[in-house]
């Protein structure tokens, strides 16, 4: 019986988005089914509030997704301002993205030198998997995971190449090494 009602309920909840949201929603996932682009296309067609929307892809960082899915359709009902602003975004978003890849790839060069085993976590790496394109997803900083053994030499390493702790030194104890799953640098 309450696989009857999931309809109605999806229904319901798709109501209750704006159509700014909605449209946010649908463009950030891409690869359309007919039925939702011609969902998207009757939305672009419609009047919206772009600062909405610019808003909205700002927040949830998904103006990459929506700058592609937007570019793939000839940006059709895009307001010039808006499109601009999407673009520069876009635009400084996949600089960052392949400074940001550049910047792993030597420290993961490194770190094998190093013979420290290390594993790239979320970011640029999981832009490239899902993707195949870094520049569609918002990345901040570089996820390495290092064994607890390793860290003290890693960290060693990293400040070398110029990394500073986002925390007095004396908090790399053994201690650390052995509970904490993450250190910021």
């Amino acid at each position: 019986m309450a696989l009857a009602t999931l309809p109605d309920q999806r229904s319901a909840a798709r109501g209750a988005l704006s159509p700014e949201d909605r449209l946010c929603l649908l463009l950030a996932r891409g690869g359309l089914e007919p039925h939702l682009r011609e969902e998207a296309a009757g939305l672009l067609a419609s009047p919206l509030k772009w600062d909405r929307v610019l808003e909205q892809v700002r927040v949830h960082e998904v103006y990459p997704l929506v700058y592609r899915s937007l570019q793939e359709w000839g940006f059709a009902g895009v307001p010039k301002d808006f499109r601009r602003e999407l673009a520069s975004l876009f635009q400084m978003n996949a600089l960052r993205n392949e400074l940001l890849a550049a910047e792993l790839a030597a420290l993961l060069r490194a770190l094998a030198a190093a013979g420290i085993p290390t594993i790239s976590l979320k970011g640029i790496y999981l832009a490239e998997l899902l993707y195949g394109d870094r520049s569609l997803r918002v990345c901040a900083d570089l996820d390495l995971l290092v064994p607890p053994s390793r860290l003290a030499e890693a960290f060693a390493l990293l400040r070398a190449r110029g990394y500073q702790a986002a925390f007095p030194r004396w908090v790399l104890t053994e201690r650390m090494m052995r509970n904490s799953i993450e250190t910021t640098l």
